[in-house]
């Protein structure tokens, strides 16, 4: 910065002189570094296959994580998580500021709020740690339909008295799917069917209903079995096996549905003498 300066006596005619000041002013590191945003946002999907070795993968972050420093003096930035990665699953490097995914994430053994890990940044002089400044980032994790159905048991063993009329409900089956959203939504259906009709099946709510009860004939089966699929709505993400299956098997109990019966008709002839004694044959 130059000023100018201009010095004058009061004699006729008045003498002048000109001189010239050069300021040159220094910066001097008083101001702490910011960010160029206070809260980055990402979006990363949920690890598959589970393979439990540790990974390093750069986090595409748009804009990048970034801070300077607000003095001209530019002077050298260290950053570091100060929060929210307890469990070590986030690297941020300090040079640079490129976060990292260290450890795979299993989003169905995870407890986040809406499915989102928050962490605490800190971009620090080198010279001087206590001149900082802080961000937020927040790393959605994308569920994957990447589980089938499973069914609370492994086989459903029940008995039924013979005869129950159409439309009668016998048995509840229930799967539950540890996906999200869309991604947990199946419905149930009935295979391998032993003799094929008797039942049917809500596909929405698991229930086993009774669609032919001739078949519930005690005196001409004593068992019905089946398995009943629970089949996702979703592809699954690696095209593997889309369903979980349970076995179903049936005993029906005898009730007292027949009248007694004669074998040889309902008419018997035979010849006695009419001075037999009691007990003669």
């Amino acid at each position: 910065m130059s000023v100018q300066i201009v010095a004058s006596d009061r004699g006729n005619p008045p003498r002048t002189a000109n001189a010239t000041i050069r300021v040159n002013l220094r910066d001097v590191d008083d101001l702490p570094p910011v960010f160029t945003r206070a809260q980055y946002r990402t979006r990363i999907k949920e690890s598959f296959p589970l393979t439990g070795k540790p990974i390093h993968i750069p986090l595409y972050i748009e804009p990048p994580i970034m801070a300077f420093d607000q003095d001209s003096l530019n002077e050298t930035l260290v950053y570091g998580i100060v929060a929210g990665n307890e469990r070590q699953l986030f690297w941020i490097a300090p040079e640079t500021g490129v976060l990292f995914l260290q450890k795979e994430i299993d989003l169905d053994s995870e407890s986040l709020p809406d499915n989102t890990f928050t962490l605490q940044i800190e971009a620090h002089q080198i010279n001087d740690p206590t001149k900082n400044a802080f961000a937020r980032v927040e790393i959605e994790v994308i569920d994957l339909n990447d589980n089938v159905p499973e069914f609370e048991v492994d086989l459903y063993n029940i008995s039924i008295i013979e005869n129950l009329p159409k439309g009668f409900s016998i048995l509840q089956v229930n799967a539950i799917d540890r996906d999200q959203g869309e991604n947990a939504e199946f419905y149930y259906y009935l295979m391998d069917e032993e003799p094929k009709g008797a039942f049917m099946i809500d596909h929405g709510s698991g229930w086993i209903v009774v669609r032919d009860e001739t078949f519930l004939d005690k005196e001409q089966r004593s068992s019905l079995k089946m398995n009943v699929h629970a089949v996702e709505r979703m592809e699954q993400y690696d095209r593997s096996r889309n369903y979980g299956k349970v076995q179903v098997e049936i005993t029906l109990l005898d009730t007292n549905d027949n009248t007694p019966e004669f074998e040889q008709g309902t008419l018997y002839e035979f010849k006695t003498h009419c001075n037999g004694t009691i007990g003669t044959k």
